[in-house]
């Protein structure tokens, strides 16, 4: 990949053996204050979700949400683990900009 001059990359990818490559990015031209990979908690860092941009006035978070995956095998972990960590880190004492795919589903009832 090829990055224009003057341009910061932050990364946070995993590659996995027989399953596809996951991760998130940011792109930019201002260098933030600090960048920080994760959540902090092992159980949920492994899969390279997340990264936030500390900047003067607000912070910046780009996330790759987990899906429930096929049978909503992952449903709990969603729900009981990612989603109120996920949380607890958004709580900053400046504007949160929120980058994100939720993998959410619509269902007619």
């Amino acid at each position: 990949m090829r990055i224009a001059s003057g341009h910061v990359v932050f990364l946070n990818l995993v590659i996995l053996v027989q399953q596809l490559s996951r991760g998130v990015a940011l792109f930019g031209q201002i260098k933030p204050l600090s960048v920080t990979y994760g959540l902090g908690i092992e159980d949920h860092d492994n899969e390279g979700r997340l990264v936030t941009a500390e900047f003067d006035s607000f912070y910046l978070l780009n996330t790759y949400v987990p899906n429930s995956g096929d049978g909503l095998r992952r449903l709990s972990y969603r729900i009981t683990d990612w989603d109120p960590s996920l949380g607890r880190h958004m709580k900053v004492s400046r504007l949160l900009l929120f980058i994100l795919n939720l993998h959410t589903v619509y269902v007619s009832c």
